[in-house]
This record gives structure tokens, C-alpha cells and sequence, in this order.
């Protein structure tokens, strides 16, 4: 049997703004180095800057990268934003429904932190957008991964699922 599988991959819209937040951080790091350690030659400042400024870059350089992955295919729903989490996995046995859906981030989950949220609808991971995948667990929780796609998610649910009985 042949595996089909629906990938996509969102990632931030703008990301020169980490990058320009880079540059204005790296400014204001030599100008307070150059007064301090140059003129006052306060070297425990200039070491506490340079942490800052290193746990900074590693931050942006993430942010930068940072992607959200969904990938579905005849065996399970998964996704992740990487690199900062594992692969979040469910499998097709433990879904009772599965649908697309347009949603409201803030006003259907109020309780989170930036696309992973939770609500009375359970919880929703998304990175950007209105639209998701609602998943309906057997057990009754509800799961939503937001998507930028969602006409291909509907097609391929119709088309390679629902043929097997899921």
C-alpha cells in the first residue's frame, strides 16, 4: 500500500525584524563597552553584557529559525516547532473525528503564550493564521494545529482517508 503524505511547514513572516533587533543590540553593546571597559574600565560590566548579549543571539538565531511542522499522513497526525519541541504524535486509532476549521487564536484560547494556547476548545498550536485542523481524540480532548493551507488539508482528508475507514 502506498503511503500519501500532507507536509507543510510555516515559519515567521518577518524575519528581519530579529535580525534588525540583532544590529540595534550589537550597537548598544560596543557603545557600552567603549564607556565602560575603555573609559571606567569596569571589565565585570563588560562580562555581564557579553552573557546577555550571547544568550540574546541565541535567542534571535532561534527565532529566526524557529518552523512549525505538520505532517499527516495513513498512520497518525504529527507536529513540532522546531527546534525547540519533539514531534507531538496521534495516532489515527486514538482520533475519533478530524476536520478543518477557521478559528479565533486569542478569542477561543485566552490562556497562552504565543501560538500554543489553550481554551475551553482545548489546545491549539498554531504559528500564524485562522485556520487549523481540529482533532477529536476518542477520550474526548481536543487538539487544533493551525495551518496556511487548508483547502489541501480538507482534499487530502477526503482523499486518502476517508477511503480506509478513518
Amino acid at each position: 500500500m502506498k503511503h500519501h503524505t500532507f507536509i507543510e511547514i510555516q515559519q515567521i513572516k518577518y524575519r528581519w525584524i530579529p535580525v534588525l533587533l540583532l544590529v540595534v543590540y550589537t550597537l548598544i553593546l560596543c557603545y557600552v563597552i567603549d564607556i565602560s571597559v575603555l573609559i571606567d574600565g569596569d571589565w565585570f560590566l563588560l562580562t555581564v553584557l557579553s552573557a546577555f548579549y550571547g544568550l540574546k543571539c541565541a535567542f534571535i538565531y532561534l527565532t529566526v529559525f524557529k518552523k512549525f511542522e505538520t505532517r499527516i499522513d495513513d498512520r497518525d497526525v504529527r507536529f513540532r516547532y522546531f527546534p525547540w519541541a519533539k514531534w507531538m504524535v496521534y495516532p489515527w486509532e486514538e482520533i475519533q473525528d478530524a476536520y478543518v476549521r477557521e478559528f479565533a487564536l486569542i478569542g477561543e484560547y485566552p490562556q497562552g503564550v504565543g501560538g500554543t494556547r489553550q481554551g475551553p476548545g482545548g489546545w491549539v498550536y498554531s504559528m500564524d493564521g485562522t485556520w487549523g485542523l481540529q482533532l477529536v481524540k476518542k477520550s474526548g480532548a481536543r487538539i487544533l494545529i493551525g495551518t496556511k493551507r487548508p483547502e489541501e488539508i480538507r482534499r487530502f482528508l477526503e482523499n486518502h482517508l476517508t477511503k480506509d475507514g478513518q
